[in-house]
């Protein structure tokens, strides 16, 4: 999008990305769990899996019984990365392989860079008294990622925020619209992966938490 300094007109041009039929399906029934036949369908294409271990370096996460979670976390996202490569046609990136720290803006960039279709950041919660156990699954509320899109326009290289979309030069509001029309898009596809996530941890891994799909 586009605004004309001379008389303050606007163009608007839309690119559309060519994607399989699976990846397409995903969003055909938003509220669905996802079937292992659409599964399926996406790892025979190209299909790329960003893993994010939380944390790194100077930020250990958080730490108890002499465990960090920046180091069980990276652990965490080798294992899942081997166990893909081995039983999937999909590509599978780290966004560190070793305990450094990165910035949101890093792994925003390396996930662009990738060309990632799917984003996976991973945590290990604690709390400071009692006990607490299970797995949750977090998707950004509107009010969070509305901050976030705005931090990104501001702060962000504005040429790694959207693959294939150059939003330099353009002004933060209309950064900002952009950027919600590309999460409105990806909202129905995540929440679909969350639900099918929970699933499987459900049935064959470990238990959830109270309340395992969480918007933060």
């Amino acid at each position: 999008m586009s605004i004309s300094p001379q008389d303050n007109s606007a163009s608007l041009s839309i690119y559309l990305k060519s994607i399989s039929e699976g990846i397409f399906n995903l969003t055909d029934k938003p509220n669905k769990d996802l079937s292992s036949n659409k599964i399926s369908a996406i790892a025979n294409n190209d299909f790329v899996v960003v893993l994010d271990p939380g944390h790194g370096g100077r930020d250990p996460g958080a730490e108890a019984g002499g465990y960090r979670e920046s180091s069980l976390m990276l652990e965490l996202a080798e294992a899942v990365k081997e166990s893909l490569i081995r039983n999937t046609d999909f590509k599978v990136v780290l966004t560190r392989t070793e305990d450094k720290f990165l910035s949101l803006e890093d792994r925003i960039t390396i996930a662009s860079q990738s060309d990632a279709n799917l984003f996976i950041s991973l945590h290990a919660d604690a709390v400071i008294e009692g006990e607490a156990s299970g797995t949750t699954v977090y998707l950004l509320s509107d009010k969070a990622t509305d901050k976030m899109s705005a931090q990104l326009a501001s702060r962000h290289d504005r040429s790694e925020i959207l693959r294939g979309v150059d939003l330099s030069g353009l002004d933060s509001q209309v950064a900002s619209v952009l950027l919600d029309m590309a999460r409105q898009e990806t909202k129905p596809r995540s929440e679909a992966v969350a639900s099918f996530i929970l699933k499987v941890f459900k049935e064959k891994i470990t238990e959830l938490s109270s309340q395992p799909l969480r918007y933060a």
